[in-house]
């Protein structure tokens, strides 16, 4: 029972997530947390403080808002899977990558924060047939599948000061993996067999980050530590109308360190350069082998507000990325290219808009892994949405101007 709400939170949550062709080697997908408008930059960007940021992976980029504001994103699109035989597939996306606030209190920033941190979901479904040793043949459908997911809740802080904007957060972790086989046998003679192997966990960790804003620089690093996540196991095994579960409380999963740093240089006045390292010490981790870094870089024009025709007001960005996979396929590395690009669409409103932006990303190799993906996604996300402001009531006694004549 103490499992059930996080059950049926996880196993809702699947269907928002992302799908990979490699989640039977291991999650596949990874998100940093980062807002829509660095998303569309490839998750260059996380630490510019020359706007309003609501990438708190760095929880002292708190220090960019002054005044209560909320962002978040859908992004949904297609992905297609391709093997060595040349077979392909192609499968519909949708996830729902953060959700952030945050709630200033004078040189005090307080902020909430829920993301995606990594998935990897796939169902495969075949049919197949064997041969019993006195040569007779047995036909038989068969469906694999996979939902593995883990999720970030932050409490966040930052003090805003002059020297350096410092901040810390509160990271709980919690995610699950659920691993299913069904063997259905044409002869119905034959006893059908199911497998399901669930494993619900969770743990919390922490984040420490400072950033700092001159004239034109504004650069940040952040250290999240390693976590181990522990839960239980439920194994299922139905054979006809018999059932068998055993659980377990054991450690299921580790969330290496990480380390990031970015630096964002504005030039000309209405243009930025962004770069970004993260960098994941799995090698420390019961979970994988090697640490991984992945590299982002990426350009944004912010137009100053009141100049230029309307399509020179339309702020735009785009970006890079690479990545490192933490496992390998035949002892080969597999590596994640990304490219993206966005817009946005400012409302009336001082610190409100609406993020566009659209991704490519390739990943693996037929030749060296058997199995290769690219996938193409288009995002939305909305920033400065205020629900607790209100318009102030202008009911103050006034003189009526009298006419003259």
């Amino acid at each position: 029972m103490k499992y059930k709400f996080l059950a049926i939170f996880l196993l809702i949550s699947a269907l928002l997530s992302a799908n990979s062709i490699f989640s039977y080697h291991g999650m596949a997908n990874q998100n940093f947390g980062n807002d829509q408008y660095s998303a569309s930059m490839s998750n260059a960007g996380e630490n510019d403080l020359f706007r309003i940021n609501t990438s708190y992976s760095n929880p002292s980029i708190l220090a960019s808002s002054n005044k209560v504001i909320f962002s978040t994103a859908a992004s949904f699109g297609k992905q297609n899977y391709y093997d060595n035989l040349s077979n392909e597939f192609h499968d519909d996306g949708f996830n729902l990558p953060y959700f952030s606030a945050a709630f200033p209190i004078l040189n005090h920033r307080f902020g909430l924060k829920y993301s995606l941190v990594s998935s990897g979901n796939l169902d495969t479904y075949g049919s197949s047939s064997l041969i019993s040793v006195d040569g007779e043949e047995f036909n038989f459908e068969e469906k694999n599948s996979i939902i593995s997911n883990v999720y970030q809740i932050d409490l966040a802080y930052a003090l805003k000061n002059r020297f350096v904007n410092i901040g810390i957060s509160g990271n709980y972790y919690l995610g699950h993996r659920i691993q299913y086989w069904k063997f259905d046998f044409e002869d119905a003679t034959l006893l059908d067999t199911e497998y399901e192997k669930e494993e619900l966990f969770k743990n919390p960790g922490f984040t420490l980050g400072l950033s700092k804003r001159w004239k034109s620089i504004s650069c940040g690093t952040s250290y999240s530590s390693k976590v181990k996540l522990k839960g239980d196991v439920k194994l299922s095994y139905n054979f006809s109308d018999e059932t068998e579960i055993v659980e377990e409380a054991v450690y299921l999963l580790e969330i290496p360190a990480k380390i990031s740093a970015g630096l964002s240089w504005k030039f000309a006045e209405t243009f930025k350069l962004h770069s970004n390292l993260y960098y994941q010490m799995w090698a420390d981790t019961d979970s994988y082998e090697k640490n991984t870094a992945t590299v982002a870089v990426g350009l944004s024009y912010d137009p100053l507000s009141g100049y230029g025709k309307w399509y020179e007001s339309i702020p735009l960005r785009g970006g890079f990325s690479y990545r490192e996979l933490p496992f390998e396929i035949n002892n080969e590395p597999i590596t994640e290219l990304q490219g993206s690009f966005g817009f946005s669409i400012p409302l009336k409103s001082l610190n409100k808009r609406i993020d566009l932006g659209v991704s490519y990303l390739t990943r693996g190799d037929k030749d060296l892994h058997e199995l290769s993906e690219d996938s193409l996604m288009f995002s939305i996300g909305v920033t400065g949405f205020d629900i607790f402001a209100k318009k102030p009531k202008k009911i103050a006694p006034r003189d009526i101007p009298i006419a003259e004549f």
